[in-house]
């Protein structure tokens, strides 16, 4: 679960003029980036990092307000698939798994205690995904291994079709060409949970992340 932070002049980020994202996840760090952006910027700066600039300049330092927003993105675990297998065992396996997540590790801060409104989260939404190897272990990196996160792929016959159709498209660049033969096929169920914007001085509970991703879970994939 992580920390995204943004300022602007008071209003909220989604709602109305004076918004500039920041890219740190603590608040301190936060803070003194956006004072950063309020330096003159040397002429080598990278193009993003100017683009910030021109949206910080914008907020006056007296109405500078802060506001984070609690990210939290959870996978099931990789489960192979054969011709037997049946969907709506895999997607209820993953929902099970999802039932009981761990805690999740939490990266970046936020000052507030206040306690915050409830509020439902800005986005929750949940998709299968399929990855394609030759055996190896899909979590290995190093390993020949093709996601397939495209909506739609419900079962095992959708997620073929897609890689050999690609593959077939690809033929005449072997390079980029993915693998045809010795597939394994793997199913996971991938959950995105985006809270609500709130200010700095307010408690975002991560519990409340944590019901809203079970619940997506429990929902219609994509």
């Amino acid at each position: 679960m992580s920390h995204k932070w943004a300022v602007t002049a008071g209003n909220r980020p989604d709602r109305g003029p004076g918004y500039c994202p920041l890219t740190s996840q603590r608040h301190a760090a936060a803070v003194e980036e956006y004072r950063s952006l309020l330096r003159p910027l040397p002429d080598d700066a990278a193009d993003y990092r100017t683009r910030l600039a021109d949206m910080a300049v914008m907020i006056p330092a007296e109405r500078a307000v802060f506001w984070y927003r609690l990210t939290a993105v959870a996978r099931t675990a990789w489960l192979p698939v054969d011709d037997a297998a049946d969907p709506a065992g895999l997607l209820a396996a993953a929902r099970d798994e999802l039932e009981t997540p761990p805690r999740p590790r939490i990266h970046g801060d936020h000052p507030g205690t206040r306690p915050a409104r409830s509020r439902r989260p800005a986005s929750a939404t949940s998709s299968r995904l399929w990855r394609v190897t030759t055996g190896a272990d899909p979590d290995d990196e190093s390993a020949d291994a093709v996601t397939l996160d495209t909506p739609g792929l419900r079962t095992l016959d959708d997620a073929r079709r897609l890689h050999l159709s690609t593959a077939a498209q690809l033929a005449d660049r072997p390079a980029l060409a993915p693998p045809t033969e010795n597939l394994v096929f793997w199913h996971a169920l991938n959950v995105v949970v985006i809270g609500p914007w709130t200010p700095a001085d307010t408690h975002a509970d991560p519990d409340a992340i944590l019901r809203s991703l079970r619940a997506a879970a429990r929902g219609d994939p994509a």
